[in-house]
């Protein structure tokens, strides 16, 4: 996915945990507590993005990332509940390869 904010378009950032009211993202800018920003998710590649526009309503260290790629974790509330969102990203993952789902499992946090 990606967070796109007044100061700049495109951060990169990992989806952690997603609901239809919001997202909470592993990133590597740290980003402010109460920023108004857009999160894109591009469901599947060649179609337009889902741009839902939201408020980050908490920061904290991302305590798992052993890496340091992603050290800031980042919750954004939506501005308005996006039901279709669930179903969406279920039918995406539903369509990864069982290897792959493999590989996701072996990973740590």
């Amino acid at each position: 996915m990606q967070l796109d904010c007044e100061e700049k378009q495109g951060w990169l950032a990992m989806s952690r945990n997603i609901s239809a009211s919001g997202v909470l993202a592993a990133t590597a800018k740290k980003l402010v507590a109460g920023q108004p920003v857009t999160v894109i998710f591009t469901i599947k590649p060649g179609e337009e993005p889902l741009k839902i526009p939201g408020t980050i309503v908490r920061v904290e260290l991302n305590v798992e990332d052993k890496s340091g790629m992603w050290p800031h974790r980042v919750a954004v509330e939506f501005d308005d509940v996006v039901p279709e969102l669930e179903p969406l990203l279920e039918a995406d993952v539903g369509s990864w390869s069982p290897d792959y789902l493999l590989d996701l499992e072996k990973d740590e946090p």
